[in-house]
């Protein structure tokens, strides 16, 4: 896994709309401010010198606006730092809750009118070295499905057992659709469905003239997938 550069924006994917609020109160919004807070980020404030729609809002019309935070981003690994040391300031940002805020005021004939504080939160995942965030989005479902973890994947993955782990490692490996996959008794975990799905997914990777290389002590699994063996 990889951290993204601290410098690079990206969008929440939170939406709120204070239209009705707004006009339940008066027919007409009259110099909205709507002031959004990222995750991590101070608040940003629009209004009509730097949104003209906001001037007035019409019934059934609406004003969009939008902001971006910046990701948390993790050092790049030390040279004399040791993989489980890096992976542990990596697992401080991966699966981290983030939370943006919205809130909008705006003047009606009788005065003040006011939508209240809306909230939400996301979970921040480190993009995976060999996939971007999008491929990663796009694939997220299927590795969940995959790894079985469908009523655990909010779970902070430190509270994972191994064998949640290895799924989860195993799922996302295949997802980066590698030309040559490395295994380490991934067999060795989970219930009989898992390892069905595996042998599946080997023989599609061999029709596809992947090479899969296997590290394992059964040595039953080995005379069943492998062409080659050393020891």
């Amino acid at each position: 896994m990889t951290p993204r550069a601290a410098s690079q924006g990206q969008p929440f994917g939170y939406k709120q709309d204070f239209t009705d609020p707004f006009h339940t109160q008066s027919a007409a919004a009259q110099n909205a401010v709507v002031t959004i807070t990222p995750p991590a980020s101070g608040a940003v404030r629009f209004d009509s010198s730097t949104t003209p729609g906001l001037a007035s809002i019409a019934p059934g019309a609406s004003v969009a606006v939008q902001t971006s935070y910046v990701i948390p981003a993790v050092a790049a690994k030390g040279g004399s730092e040791s993989d489980s040391a890096y992976q542990g300031r990596l697992a401080a940002v991966n699966g981290s809750v983030l939370t943006a805020s919205a809130a909008a005021t705006a003047s009606g004939p009788s005065g003040q009118v006011s939508a209240p504080n809306q909230s939400a939160s996301t979970t921040e995942l480190v993009p995976i070295l060999g996939m971007t965030k999008k491929q990663l989005n796009q694939r997220f479902d299927e590795i969940v499905d995959f790894a079985g973890l469908e009523h655990f994947i909010d779970t902070p993955v430190k509270n994972y057992s191994s064998g949640m782990y290895v799924r989860l490692g195993f799922s996302v490996a295949i997802n980066v659709d590698p030309d040559i996959l490395l295994i380490d008794e991934v067999l060795a975990v989970g219930d009989a469905e898992f390892q069905r799905k595996c042998l599946e997914k080997f023989d599609d990777f061999r029709a596809a003239g992947k090479t899969i290389v296997i590290v394992s002590h059964a040595l039953e699994s080995v005379r069943n997938l492998c062409d080659t063996a050393g020891w």
